[in-house]
């Protein structure tokens, strides 16, 4: 989870930082990028504030474990099927269909946030589209109940509707409001950065760490940016996963700039 993996590199310097990380210099206006970074590190700490990281964690494990059920009923329903005859077939599918979408309510109601999100409009659309498809769902549960289906070409039409009018736009949703999340996160861990190069104490090595981890993030944050703004689920994916492998060099060079300046502050 990338969000626990940005409070945990965050947490190498914000012990030994200053508590007005982010507060601006006061030397003037600033420049535009590290005021749209401030107000997205105030929203990572308004949301830390609400949703301690305790319970992030305890909703994570959850939403693990409901996507951990469903793999395992659809490995038992394909075995089911595949072993139906044909008088069987269409109640065993609806009964293995029923099942998959009871448990991805299930997950839904662990998955269907992000609340460190900097930005209010993909908070909201993440919401709308969550209840969209979790009211689809149990549309579609309340039919199999009432015997609505009575074909497999039937449940296949459904089937397609749910994916593309309501699981789509859901997935679309969710992939642009975890880049939200991650952009928050980069700008929090870049306030901190910025206020730790200021430290005159800091070794030149260390300093030099810290501007190469600065510039890292920065790069992670224009894929996180690109990923927030997508106007596809799979641009949206793409500029994800490039923000993360980008998030992740990061975090090592962070690590050897705090090993550089406690090497230094014990040399002393």
């Amino acid at each position: 989870m990338l969000l626990r993996h940005s409070l945990f590199v965050l947490t190498v310097f914000v012990c030994s930082v200053p508590a007005a990380f982010a507060e601006e210099s006061g030397t003037g206006a600033a420049l535009p990028p590290w005021t749209v970074r401030q107000e997205q590190a105030h929203t990572f700490d308004a949301r830390l504030k609400e949703l301690p990281i305790a319970q992030r964690e305890a909703a994570w494990t959850k939403w693990q474990n409901s996507r951990n059920k469903l793999a395992d009923h659809l490995d038992r329903c394909r075995f089911d099927v595949r072993h139906a005859n044909r008088d069987t077939l269409l109640p065993v599918t609806l009964k293995c269909y029923r099942g998959q979408l009871s448990l991805e309510l299930e997950s839904l109601k662990r998955s269907g946030t992000a609340p460190f999100a900097h930005s209010q409009v993909l908070r909201d659309e993440l919401q709308k589209r969550t209840a969209d498809l979790q009211g689809a769902i149990q549309t579609t549960m309340d039919g199999i109940d009432a015997k609505v289906f009575t074909t497999i070409a039937a449940l296949k039409d459904v089937r397609r509707n749910l994916l593309t009018q309501y699981r789509q736009p859901f997935w679309f949703a969710l992939s642009r409001a975890r880049a939200g999340e991650a952009l928050a996160g980069t700008a929090k861990i870049q306030m901190v950065l910025r206020v730790a190069s200021e430290d005159a104490a800091l070794p030149a090595t260390a300093a030099e760490k810290i501007a190469d981890a600065l510039m890292c993030e920065q790069r992670a944050e224009s894929f996180f940016l690109s990923s927030s703004e997508a106007v596809t689920i799979e641009e949206s994916r793409t500029f994800f996963d490039q923000g993360r492998t980008a998030f992740e060099a990061c975090s090592l060079l962070i690590e050897e700039a705090k090993s550089l300046r406690d090497a230094a502050v014990q040399g002393q």
